[in-house]
């Protein structure tokens, strides 16, 4: 039954009324409230809402970092410490060994000085024991410029002797020659008289005062002396032809003589290259470039008077001086692979880590990019002592790429010291190149598959 209290409320409001009444009495739900074991109550310890705030502010953090944070792409490469002017390198010409040593590793030389003496002096069996090859050969070469010089000598002196004979002989001829001339004048003078004899008697036979007997006697005698002068004539002409025949022959002495000691020379010229030559296998002079002045540093000379070297073997290294103190004096020399090359570009920074001082208690030191190489270097091309481990590090013997980085600093710091780098320190450097957003790098897999469908679905352009 319905209460009396509630029959008003329910005639007013219905059967709204009805639905909204409680099912039981206040007293039924306090009962069946109260429970013997007593109420469940659920506790939130402080712990638990400072987890989940930090975890909160984490989040959040990480999704403004994903959001607005960036990385910066870095590529790992070897290198060395070179001089900036450049290392020369001085090989020995051939084995040998070190008979002298001019100058002390460290020391600063100009150009053309002596750095080594090398002896390469080879020895040869002979008889019962050993002798020096070379000193044989000095002795044999000089024997053979004794005998040509003998043989000159005794040519000028045949040669000598022939032309004073040809001398005399041609002052006789010309004495004959003058004789000649004086004999043809007087005979001459006596024809020219014998022709007025001759008119004169034919002048008389015609006038009846001389026989014809008489004028032919005077022809005769003028034919006779004629005759006698033409004798003298072809006898002047025959001593003239013996003179200059003399003549031609004392050229021909001269030249023949000229043409042997031209011979004689190119003989001795040859004898004194060979003697050099021989000299030159005895021993080996080791000098530095001559650059006119330039002034080197030796930065590499281990080698003893005594030890054995071979052709081609590096002896010594030679570094030009500073032109300036604030020359930079060193520079780091990066090589890469092909496919670690490809984003490096002059300006860009590097991170350099010296070998010879950790970065973990020296630091990172850094530099920037002045060039990059446009072709790659050979294994051989490399320098040798980083060769093996450059190979190693790009994993393949693919030819690497030179990057020349221009150091920020040229000193460290070494408890409290100051350092000069010295060239040769090898060093590993880390290019920083493209700062990326960190959304861009989680995401670049999909950006990648995205770029590659496009590409894909784009028709191919028509010729």
């Amino acid at each position: 039954m319905i209460p009396s209290e509630h029959a008003g409320h329910f005639a007013a409001s219905g059967w709204l009324g009805v639905l909204l009444l409680p099912l039981f009495r206040p007293e039924v739900q306090q009962a069946q409230s109260a429970q013997w074991l007593g109420v469940v109550r659920i506790s939130h310890p402080i712990r638990y809402t400072v987890v989940a705030g930090v975890a909160l502010v984490l989040g959040g953090l990480l999704v403004a970092f994903a959001a607005w944070g960036s990385v910066t792409r870095k590529v790992r490469v070897t290198g060395v410490l070179v001089p900036t002017g450049g290392s020369l390198n001085i090989s020995a010409p051939q084995s040998g060994v070190i008979a002298e040593r001019r100058v002390a590793e460290g020391q600063t030389i100009a150009a053309g000085a002596v750095l080594l003496v090398l002896n390469t002096e080879r020895q040869s069996v002979q008889g019962s024991g050993v002798g020096n090859t070379s000193a044989q050969v000095a002795e044999q070469i000089t024997a053979r410029q004794h005998s040509l010089d003998q043989e000159r000598s005794l040519r000028q002196l045949l040669a000598q002797q022939r032309s004073q004979v040809l001398t005399d002989l041609i002052r006789t001829l010309d004495a004959q020659l003058r004789q000649a001339a004086n004999e043809i004048i007087l005979l001459e003078r006596r024809v020219a008289l014998s022709q007025t004899s001759v008119q004169r008697y034919q002048q008389l036979a015609a006038e009846g005062f001389m026989s014809d007997i008489q004028v032919q006697g005077k022809l005769e005698d003028q034919l006779d002396a004629r005759g006698r002068l033409q004798s003298l004539e072809r006898t002047r002409l025959a001593l003239q032809q013996d003179r200059q025949t003399l003549a031609g022959e004392q050229q021909t002495l001269k030249a023949q003589l000229d043409t042997d000691e031209a011979q004689l020379a190119r003989s001795q010229s040859s004898l004194r290259q060979e003697a050099s030559e021989n000299a030159a296998r005895q021993t080996a002079v080791l000098t530095a470039p001559s650059a006119p002045g330039t002034r080197y540093r030796v930065t590499a000379l281990n080698l003893q008077p005594g030890q054995a070297v071979q052709a081609g073997q590096t002896v010594a290294t030679l570094v030009p001086e500073q032109i300036s103190a604030d020359t930079p004096s060193v520079e780091a020399q990066l090589y890469a692979p092909s496919r670690t090359a490809g984003f490096v570009q002059a300006g860009q920074s590097v991170y350099l880590r010296y070998a010879a001082y950790p970065y973990q208690k020296f630091g990172l030191h850094t530099g920037r990019i002045t060039s990059v190489s446009a072709t790659p270097f050979a294994a051989n091309e490399l320098p040798p002592n980083l060769s093996q481990q450059l190979m190693a590090q790009a994993g393949s013997t693919e030819a690497l790429h030179r990057i020349r980085v221009q150091l920020d600093e040229q000193t460290i710091q070494s408890h409290g010291k100051v350092v000069v780098l010295k060239a040769g320190l090898t060093l590993d450097g880390d290019v920083l190149q493209e700062r990326r957003k960190v959304w861009e790098w989680v995401l670049e897999p999909l950006l990648t598959t995205r770029t590659q469908l496009s590409l894909l679905n784009t028709p191919p352009k028509q010729p």
